[in-house]
């Protein structure tokens, strides 16, 4: 009994075949079972003529294969490891304090969290309007999560969870005269007190709502750019990040709003975080910690995405390639694009 498999990504290969494995490995192990019960197979299949030729030697290539799905092998220092696939039009990666990671499967309308090995514990979502549902979810933000806010930008709402993917509540506007009664949310932070930041897509405003989920005020931003439509967010010592749509400079503000200066990015930002009190971005060609005054502190050279990608941009599917979020926790980067979830660990 043979198999042979092709895979044309070559800087790929590695990490593709060695999910083979695990899924022909997950497929005979249900087979196996089937086998044991007897129930799903045709009688034919388990007489004393046809068991010996054919599902013998599928048993026995289960046994051979299970060591391998249980212990793939590891990435190499400055290799993607492939810790998640076949996912539809994810959006956004955010890693928790505890180390688990969250994805905002926007293509699916849901949320889902994994352990710090990709592998999937829990889930929440689908298509709708009501509690635990979504339309277009775009960002999270997991905290320590005790909550975790999630951007349901079609619904006009940030839904809040606790750890175990539970609906909590969902942060409402006050009826108040100059505020209107919904928002459509887009990038989301939280800072270490609990303060919740978000930029509205329909006012170009960003909301601060206390760690209660209380409003308390909003501002716009205004910068060396003029008005700024942030492609990226991020909260440190006190202070918003803001990168604008050009990706050139990121914008500091105080966390009521005060225009701060800015900084040059060294190369077009397309993501920001900023995990246990440090800069980093996530740019064209690679990841980089990025000091107060913009210099390069370091720097992990991207991987080729894998695979052709596509995004949802204003209700419709545009062709999109590469790396669009990312996380960082522990020396650890978690990369996500639209069909896949990777980590790399950082090189000196």
């Amino acid at each position: 009994m043979g198999i042979l498999i092709t895979v044309r990504h070559p800087s790929q290969d590695k990490t593709r075949i060695s999910l083979i494995p695990n899924r022909i490995s997950e497929a005979l192990a249900r087979l196996t079972l089937a086998a044991v019960r007897k129930a799903l197979f045709p009688p034919a299949l388990l007489s004393p003529v046809l068991y010996p030729q054919v599902l013998l030697p599928l048993l026995l290539f289960h046994l051979t294969l299970s060591p391998l799905a249980l212990h793939p092998p590891a990435a190499a220092a400055g290799q993607p490891e492939v810790l998640l696939t076949g996912l539809d039009d994810a959006r956004s990666v955010r890693t928790s304090t505890l180390g688990n990671i969250f994805i905002v499967e926007t293509g699916r309308h849901r949320i889902l969290k994994a352990d710090r090995n990709g592998m999937r514990v829990d889930s929440a979502g689908r298509l709708g309007n009501g509690d635990y549902q979504f339309d277009l979810p775009v960002t999270i933000d997991p905290t320590n999560e005790l909550k975790i806010y999630v951007a349901d930008r079609n619904n006009r709402r940030i839904q809040v969870f606790d750890r175990r993917l539970q609906y909590l509540s969902t942060l409402s506007l006050p009826q108040r005269s100059g505020l209107p009664s919904r928002y459509m949310p887009a990038k989301l932070g939280v800072d270490p007190s609990g303060n919740i930041f978000f930029f509205d897509e329909d006012r170009h405003v960003v909301y601060r709502f206390d760690s209660h989920g209380q409003y308390e005020l909003d501002f716009e931003l205004f910068g060396e750019e003029g008005r700024i439509i942030p492609v990226a967010m991020a909260i440190l010592d006190d202070e918003l990040w803001v990168a604008g749509e050009r990706g050139e400079l990121i914008h500091r503000f105080s966390l009521r709003g005060s225009y701060l200066g800015f900084i040059y990015a060294p190369e077009p930002v397309r993501s920001l975080r900023a995990p246990a009190g440090t800069l980093w971005m996530l740019g064209t060609d690679n990841v980089l910690q990025i000091g107060a005054g913009g210099e390069v502190i370091r720097f992990q050279k991207l991987p080729a995405a894998p695979g052709a990608a596509y995004t949802r941009e204003r209700e419709r599917l545009v062709p999109y390639s590469g790396w669009h979020s990312f996380d960082v926790r522990d020396d650890t980067i978690y990369l996500l694009s639209s069909r896949m979830l990777v980590r790399m660990a950082l090189t000196e």
